[in-house]
């Protein structure tokens, strides 16, 4: 160590400078000496060091005034990972988007004639509610004893007269969410003693 550099020990912390007042502290967990600069994650600088080795002319600041203020000097982030959070946002908010607007799926001819081979069968129930059961969309044997309800008949949506007949309800057995899909009329099977 030359006899223009000053060494101190501040808090537990090696501190030294030189003449022309560039710091350096040693930082034991990496083992090396590390140059101190304003906003610098560091130990407090030793007391009387602030004013020679922080830069002056700071709108009206003395020399040293902030120094011991790492976090308000500290420089913006610059990282561009920073949009990271906000392009997922917009992304999310765009897919919402176009789920929400986009028009409902149109039946296909395979979906019109798979709903329309149900016509005379029989369906077993496949799940949901007392108020609102679930039918599968493979027919069963009308003498099977899981079968619940027997397709009366299956209107088309762009029939001018969609209603069902009496003692039958309406129900969307094979694509419930489809534009076109055909709805199929089902009348409760009697229960087998």
């Amino acid at each position: 160590m030359s006899a223009k550099t000053e060494e101190v020990v501040y808090r537990g912390v090696r501190w030294r400078r030189s003449a022309s007042g560039r710091a350096v502290w040693y930082n034991e967990g990496l083992g090396r000496w590390v140059t101190w600069h304003e906003g610098a994650d560091a130990p407090p600088v030793p007391e009387g060091w602030a004013a020679v080795v922080a830069p002056a002319g700071r709108t009206g600041e003395p020399a040293g005034a902030r120094a011991g203020d790492a976090m308000s000097n500290r420089l913006p982030l610059r990282s561009p990972f920073r949009m990271v959070p906000i392009v997922i946002f917009l992304a999310i908010i765009g897919i919402s988007l176009y789920q929400a607007l986009k028009p409902p799926s149109q039946a296909t001819r395979a979906d019109i004639s798979a709903a329309m081979a149900l016509q005379g069968r029989c369906l077993a129930r496949g799940g949901g509610s007392a108020a609102a059961p679930v039918y599968s969309s493979t027919p069963v044997a009308c003498s099977d004893p899981t079968a619940a309800v027997r397709v009366v008949s299956v209107v088309k949506t762009t029939a001018k007269v969609a209603s069902c007949p009496r003692g039958s309800e309406p129900a969307f057995v094979v694509k419930a969410t489809v534009l076109g899909e055909p709805f199929e009329c089902l009348a409760k099977l009697k229960p087998r003693r």
